[in-house]
């Protein structure tokens, strides 16, 4: 970097890289003036125009849903940060060709997608083979129709769902204990597609895997109509006008998706979506609504075997990063889409009539039926900061170079908490930190919650959980395209985190504070987090099951 200063550059692939060779490279890039190419004025305008562009021709060129990118879902695609940054870098190239440019790379698929870019070819369709990821799915598959074969009887009203593994007894990922509630009323079966590698799936009764309807022949049929697409692939500028840019986006999309299982995967639902239905012969289907390609599928099976009542539950936080939600007047066909949406407060249910008019009429404000009752005790202690990470190593590496940056500045207590998938001790313990700054280790999240009084967050929904407590949102802005703050719409008391505003300048703003503006605060917070996840109570259970069983 010494031989190019004030160059901006990219680091790609950064959860592939050394983690001293990430830190060599922020000290380096310091030293010279480099800039990160996500730290620039117009990186997330043009990004994000540019992204929509790509989501867009997504869909054009896949209109059955064979593929998951295709339903604008930026947190299923594993390298987007990636790809945004390609998108940008050819914007700079076309635009500003004599500035300085240094790209960083250890994928090589990455880094022949982007050289494509600069040499501005495009990129072949070529033949692919599925990977052994993608074979060993296929033989999990395989496993499941032949070990959880069994008798079904009629449900009512069936709720599909996906779990972690087995689902435990009565208490749904999504639906907490909803079917229970509704079994006095009507019969009722919840369908599941489990993760992991289990083959005999707990069935018969209320829960059933979804592989205890299909038959050996779906599998074929799933595994054929794979194979023909890795072997007899179109190019998609012979289907839709496009650019080059993205024809090789959608390319790797694409083989990534082939290679991985995840087409199969699709496939396979596809058929089995068909024979539970057949089987089950409900007259409400209710399903997690995130508007992905799976859900699509599961909905024109419902049309096609006559569902009179298709409900989609609204289930978790939403953030600008959740694109599918926002439906293009092209893409608002009402076959795919549940008949009503559920939603888990007011906030989200705001936030959906303002990105598309077919929510206008489908939304119910239900609550969220997974709220955990918080602690009575919620009283503020003194000032401190619980800095939260939830997406992925690469969000965890920014906010700990953030909080480097500014540490000498900051002389409260500071708590960095990550998610148990993202395990970042190395990465942690890489930094000098002075005493007042620690990683959380074997305590609970109540018990971090409880011992700060900022919340300090890029993604994580701790952001709402906090504010449950009584505790301030500080929303960091690292660059993400499109940003994953799900603290939405008019919230007057969420602090932010960006070039104008430095976290050591957020914490001594709240210091000024006295302790009377401080409670009010809190209690506004409290205020914001209860209308966005509210609690479900006889009143509201009442009107959900009342959607359901109509």
């Amino acid at each position: 970097m010494g031989a190019v200063p004030d160059a901006v550059y990219g680091i790609f692939s950064c959860d592939r890289l050394p983690l001293q060779e990430i830190l060599a490279i922020e000290i380096a890039a310091k030293t010279h003036g480099c800039r990160e190419v996500t730290t620039l004025d117009d990186y997330r305008q043009i990004t994000l125009k540019r992204v929509k562009d790509l989501f867009n021709t997504a869909f054009d060129i896949d209109t059955e849903w064979k593929y998951n990118f295709s339903s604008k879902v930026p947190l299923s695609i594993k390298n987007i940060q990636d790809i945004n940054k390609i998108l940008f870098f050819e914007y700079l190239l076309e635009n500003k060709p004599n500035d300085n440019y240094i790209f960083l790379f250890d994928d090589l698929a990455i880094e022949n997608l982007f050289i494509n870019v600069i040499e501005g070819k495009q990129l072949l369709a070529k033949k692919v083979l599925p990977t052994m990821k993608a074979f060993g799915r296929i033989a999990r598959t395989v496993l499941r129709v032949l070990l959880n074969n069994t008798e079904q009887t009629p449900s009512k009203v069936v709720f599909y769902s996906l779990s972690a593994g087995a689902p435990q007894a009565n208490v749904d990922t999504y639906f907490g204990s909803l079917r229970d509630k509704i079994s006095d009323r009507a019969t009722s079966s919840t369908v599941y597609l489990a993760s992991g590698n289990n083959f005999r799936l707990s069935h018969g009764g209320s829960q059933i895997p979804i592989e205890a309807f299909a038959s050996f022949f779906d599998v074929v049929k799933a595994f054929t109509e794979t194979i023909s697409e890795c072997l007899s692939r179109k190019n998609v500028n012979r289907i839709s006008q496009t650019s080059n840019l993205n024809h090789n986006i959608i390319e790797y999309l694409k083989v990534s998706e082939l290679k991985t299982g995840e087409f199969f995967m699709l496939q396979f639902c596809k058929r089995a979506y068909d024979r539970m239905l057949e089987k089950l012969r409900p007259k409400t289907l209710v399903h997690p609504f995130e508007n992905r390609s799976w859900e699509k599928l599961l909905m024109l099976s419902a049309r096609s075997h006559q569902v009179s009542n298709c409900v989609g539950y609204q289930h978790s936080s939403l953030t600008s990063r959740h694109l599918a939600f926002q439906i293009d007047d092209n893409e608002s066909t009402e076959i795919y889409f549940p008949d009503s949406i559920i939603t888990v407060g007011d906030v989200t249910a705001d936030y959906l009539k303002s990105v598309s008019p077919i929510y206008q009429d489908k939304l119910i404000v239900g609550g969220s039926l997974r709220r955990v009752d918080v602690a009575s005790e919620r009283s503020l202690p003194d000032i401190s900061l619980l800095i939260a990470i939830s997406s992925s190593f690469s969000e965890a590496l920014r906010l700990l170079v953030l909080l480097n940056d500014c540490r000498d500045s900051i002389d409260v207590p500071v708590i960095i908490r990550s998610h148990p998938t993202i395990p970042i001790k190395e990465l942690f313990d890489s930094f000098n930190w002075p005493n007042n700054i620690s990683l959380s280790e074997g305590k609970t999240l109540t018990a971090d919650l409880l011992s700060v009084s900022l919340i300090a967050y890029s993604s994580s929904t701790v952001s709402l959980e906090g504010m449950l407590y009584g505790r301030l949102p500080v929303f960091i802005d690292i660059g993400d395209v499109p940003d994953g703050d799900p603290v939405l719409g008019e919230c007057t008391v969420k602090y932010t985190v960006n070039k104008k505003n430095s976290l050591a300048d957020i914490i001594n703003e709240y210091k000024l504070l006295d302790s009377r503006i401080r409670n009010e605060k809190s209690d506004l917070a409290i205020s914001y987090a209860s209308n966005y996840l509210q609690k479900v109570d006889g009143s509201k259970l009442e009107k959900i099951i009342d959607k359901i069983i109509e």
